[in-house]
């Protein structure tokens, strides 16, 4: 549980990982800074909007508070990939994507 949890918009100064995707945040790209503290231990997790976005949309949708990038993960696997042309019979893209910084997902979030 969340003893206490600040989050803002800044510009990065320097190169970080995303917590979500682990894909790199550019220099000057604006991220999301999450920190505080989580059942007694500091954090602080850097994410690229999109990927704010796709924890925010998984826990409104589970009603959750908490959750880990394989749920997020999944979650959006069937909530934007079951119908993707690129999904091979393994259920696996062919693009060979990172499913959080997918342009076909990022489009659709943006027209939803």
């Amino acid at each position: 549980m969340s003893d206490f949890i600040d989050s803002k918009k800044v510009r990065a100064r320097k190169e970080h990982k995303c917590h979500l995707c682990s894909t790199k945040i550019e220099k000057k790209e604006f991220y999301i800074m999450h920190s505080g503290r989580w059942e007694g231990e500091w954090f602080n997790n850097r994410l690229h909007e999109t990927c704010d976005e796709h924890i925010r949309d998984y826990l409104n949708h589970h009603e959750e508070t908490e959750y880990t990038p394989e749920f997020v993960e999944e979650y959006l696997f069937e909530k934007y990939c079951t119908e993707c042309p690129f999904l091979n019979e393994d259920d696996e893209c062919e693009l060979d994507k990172n499913i959080f910084r997918c342009d076909d997902i990022l489009q659709k979030m943006e027209d939803e």
